[in-house]
């Protein structure tokens, strides 16, 4: 987030601009957030003071799946305990029919891939998990 906005000290704008990250889709989703005809999805870890924000600071319209909060705190992760409504859709859809439910549902999609992971006992390295963020 802080290449889109050239936040921060020099090191650091240097530093993000040197890894050349493609942002296209991210400079794409963020005009939706200030359009009343915009529906967004969100979907993981999200504590009610993310859904107060998006309320008070967004026009569009936000659908919300918060689930598997305090996953890792609470070990559920680590023992294959998490579960997810979006990994079961997944499981039973399939990936076309998952993100084509997904796409009628919002113009843009924001998912934190990590409950996605934990649902289906996937064990990332560290470095796999950020990318995902990406």
């Amino acid at each position: 987030m802080l290449a889109l906005t050239g936040e921060g000290g020099p090191r650091l704008r240097r530093y993000l601009a040197a890894l050349d990250l493609d942002l296209g889709r991210y400079r794409r989703a963020l005009p939706l957030l200030t359009d009343r005809r915009s529906q967004i999805a969100v979907a993981g870890r999200i504590g009610s003071h993310v859904w107060q924000y998006l309320e008070r600071e967004t026009a569009c319209r936000v659908r919300l799946f918060a689930e598997e909060r305090g996953m890792e705190a609470e070990g559920r992760a680590a023992e294959g305990k998490a579960r997810s409504l979006l990994g079961f859709f997944l499981e039973q859809a399939g990936l076309q029919r998952f993100f084509g439910a997904l796409a009628e549902l919002g113009d843009a999609a924001f998912i934190d891939t990590r409950v996605l992971l934990a649902h289906f006992r996937v064990d990332a390295a560290r470095s796999d998990r950020f990318l995902s963020d990406l």
